[in-house]
């Protein structure tokens, strides 16, 4: 690790160095051309970027339209190290390879993602589109002494703009191929002296399907989603705000269907069946319902201010599944998902002024989530199987089964994080935090349809307690250093934590209790920018050791999910930004990682088989020269030396936005970026693997004098590049792929008011 580190600081050091030098030098530039400087709230309160010593990202709302960020899914394209899979309906976010890929309704991303500083537990409530953002942070690496819930991987944070004093708002109207129309809407207006309100609106219709349905001729379904978020602001004095919060936000989606990816042979006989095409008798798609509210309360009594944030959330959502992947009616599932949130968080923080910074924080959670129930049918659990398979007549398709299962977590935590300066230029910064978690599940087996309990065979019956009950604390020590006005330098070691929590995806004998994660995670870096803003360059380099990771494995359309192994990581990323002329701005991004699975024998595997296309029935052998599992070779599966799953080794991006300025016609803004991933595995097997992408988007805008209309042409993934947002080997069947989206492209209509 020490050779790493060295490695790493030497080049992180040497090139923001020589990029300093030479910044230095250059001519100072109006003010109006600088690059935009953008206040976050990594340390949960308002600092420049620059000035936190943790590595982020972070995109202003108009910036984010401008580049083609729309949506959870296109975050990737401009973050370095940044990956976003799509399993069915849930968004899995993963950051220098550190995320999940468990299904689980209850199992929480690795990787946490907040809305206006609200935690969303539902990864099958994750994706959505923007139509009021303020700005967007990404944070990289454990977050585990501040945020209201302990995330390994990092933490997404999206903020949404507050009404203000006058009126203002937005409309725009845009039409795209697939028949797709897209209205969003933004309006603010003050109330009263010290109310304001504001309203901002979604709806996102596609009524054509990417692809076709070879078994039935017609189109995959196509999508919609629409949604409305609404913000009440009162200040009943300069020391007082409070903001009240509600949303409602509801996704009907068939882009993400799956199909048996080349190569593989689905149950019915059928091969891969082309890009974006199926072979479904059962329709698949997704449905997703979110509202929710919170209340925050900001007082300032002089000498320490209190934030006080309660919020809750509601998710119902459904995905069904066609998992044979065939024209047979063999297996078909309707997986419904269910997620209630409770929270309330506490802050008491130093102000703003004072020498030694210091937060001290509460936390409660309760998070009630499961499947209810979770539906499998198909002649697959007929009495007669497998003779089935010779002539469906007199076969039952719809036996099956239903599972409830439900787990509530409550989860309790005090954390605080102080930074005192240790001289002029340097500070150092302490924080701790300890959580408390309990998690109970409750889960039952039905025949399919029925109200009949099935009882649990003795055999499988589970001698572990359907709960889980643990504390575990976590810690953050940084010290960064301004070596002039405009560089700042910074090393920190950082424990973060992923909560553990009881399976709820398979048969109610099989939920069994898993540990939590933990990452520790060393990091140095430099943050770089010129005395006019005209460059501004940041560069990091980190060592992860990952343990005790949470891996699923999934077998006859039930999932498990359990601890195993360690893993190591390191890497180095970069983001640059430049206006070396006038009205063009130069945007750069690069992230280099290495990732290697520690010794882990009887790891979760499938291998498939090049006879049947399905995969071997439990997942603990692959070692038959044919492919097939050889059952008599005694030796489990040991994932040591492998990478981690969403971890491609190199992403990188370049862009630019070019403003043409005309002395009557108004402004015409060309901007483009380009994104490179050198691919990546998905599962820890490392069996299955996404090649290499590359995905273009570009905008041509033109904007009125009075800067109130605009019209945009637009474009993503222009390359038409065809890759997988999903893969997953299941145990028992065969390999199931969620196709990515292919080239869209439109016309945008806007209107702005009151800016």
């Amino acid at each position: 690790m020490k050779q790493t580190l060295g490695v790493i600081t030497t080049a992180v050091c040497g090139a923001t160095l020589a990029l300093a030098a030479s910044a230095q030098a250059q001519t100072p530039a109006r003010q109006a051309q600088a690059i935009e400087e953008i206040i976050v709230t990594a340390n949960r309160r308002e600092q420049s970027m620059q000035e936190v010593p943790i590595t982020l990202n972070a995109i202003s709302g108009d910036d984010a339209f401008k580049v083609g960020i729309t949506g959870t899914s296109s975050l990737q394209q401009n973050v370095p190290s940044l990956q976003v899979a799509r399993q069915a309906n849930q968004a899995r976010p993963f950051i220098r390879g550190i995320g999940s890929q468990i299904g689980d309704a209850n199992s929480e991303n690795s990787v946490a993602i907040y809305v206006d500083g609200v935690y969303q537990p539902a990864a099958f409530a994750s994706f959505f589109e923007f139509s009021n953002i303020e700005r967007i942070e990404v944070l990289k690496g454990p977050q585990g002494t501040l945020f209201g819930r302990n995330a390994t991987g990092g933490v997404i944070q999206v903020v949404t703009k507050d009404p203000g004093d006058d009126v203002r708002g937005d409309i725009s109207l845009g039409y795209g191929n697939y028949d797709t129309v897209d209205v969003r809407g933004f309006i603010s207006a003050p109330l009263t002296d010290n109310v304001a309100f504001s309203l901002a609106g979604i709806s996102k219709k596609r009524d054509e399907g990417y692809g076709d349905n070879l078994f039935t001729g017609k189109d995959t379904p196509g999508a919609h989603d629409y949604g409305v978020h609404a913000k009440l602001v009162i200040a009943p004095s300069d020391k007082t705000s409070v903001k009240l919060s509600g949303n409602y936000y509801r996704s009907e989606n068939g882009a993400i269907t799956s199909q048996p990816v080349p190569g593989a042979v689905a149950f019915g006989g059928q091969g891969y069946p082309g890009e974006y095409n199926v072979w479904h008798d059962f329709e698949e798609r997704s449905n997703i319902k979110t509202f929710g509210g919170s209340l925050r309360v900001d007082h300032n009594f002089g000498g320490v201010q209190l934030v006080s944030i309660s919020a809750y959330t509601k998710n119902e959502g459904y995905w069904r599944l066609d998992q044979d992947l065939s024209s047979t009616p063999l297996i078909k599932a309707v997986i419904n998902q269910l997620g209630r949130m409770y929270s309330q968080e506490f802050h008491m923080m130093s102000p703003a002024d004072s020498k030694l910074q210091w937060l001290i924080g509460a936390y409660y959670f309760d998070y009630e989530a499961g499947h209810v129930p979770l539906e499998l049918r198909g002649f697959a659990f007929d009495p007669g199987f497998p003779n089935c398979f010779f002539g469906p007549a007199g076969c039952d398709l719809d036996a099956g089964l239903d599972w409830d299962n439900k787990a509530e977590t409550t989860s309790k935590a005090i954390f605080a994080q102080a930074t005192y300066p240790l001289g002029e230029r340097t500070n150092l910064t302490l924080g701790v935090r300890n959580t408390w978690d309990e998690t109970d599940a409750l889960s039952t087996t039905y025949v399919g349809g029925t109200p009949i309990v099935l009882p649990v065979p003795p055999v499988l019956a589970n001698p572990n307690p359907q709960s889980i009950k643990y504390d575990e604390p976590t810690w953050r020590i940084s010290l960064d250093h301004k070596v002039t006005d405009n560089m700042l330098a910074y090393v920190s070691y950082n424990r973060g934590s992923k909560s553990g929590n009881v399976t709820v995806g398979s048969v109610a004998w099989d939920n069994i209790p898993y540990e939590p994660e933990t990452l520790d995670a060393y990091e140095i870096g430099l943050k770089t920018e010129t005395s006019d803003r005209r460059v501004r360059f940041n560069v990091s380099g980190f060592y992860y050791d990952f343990t005790d990771i949470q891996f699923q494995k999934i077998e006859a359309g039930a999932s498990n999910i359990f601890n195993g192994g360690s893993a190591d990581s390191y890497g180095v990323e970069f983001d640059l930004e430049a206006r070396p002329i006038d009205n063009l701005t130069l945007i750069a991004t690069a992230g280099w990682l290495h990732t290697e699975i520690g010794p882990f024998a009887g790891a979760p595997n499938t291998c498939r088989s090049a006879v049947t296309g399905s995969n071997d029935a439990g997942g603990f052998f692959c070692n038959g020269l044919d492919g097939l599992p050889d059952p008599g070779n005694l030796i489990p599966y040991d994932a040591k030396g492998n990478h981690l799953p969403g971890a491609p080794e190199f992403t990188g991006s370049i862009g630019f936005v070019y403003d043409i300025v005309t002395p009557n016609s108004g402004v015409f803004t060309l901007s483009s970026n380009l994104y490179y991933n050198d691919g990546f595995y998905f599962e820890l097997d490392n069996r299955l693997h996404v090649d290499s992408f590359t995905y273009l988007n570009a905008a041509l805008t033109w904007t009125d004098p009075s800067s109130a209309y605009q019209v945009t042409l637009w474009g993503k993934n222009l390359t038409d590049e065809f890759t997988y947002s999903m893969l997953t080997g299941q145990s028992g069947g065969t390999d199931l792929g969620g196709p990515g989206e292919p080239r869209t492209f439109g016309i945008r209509v806007g209107y702005k008011f009151g800016q």
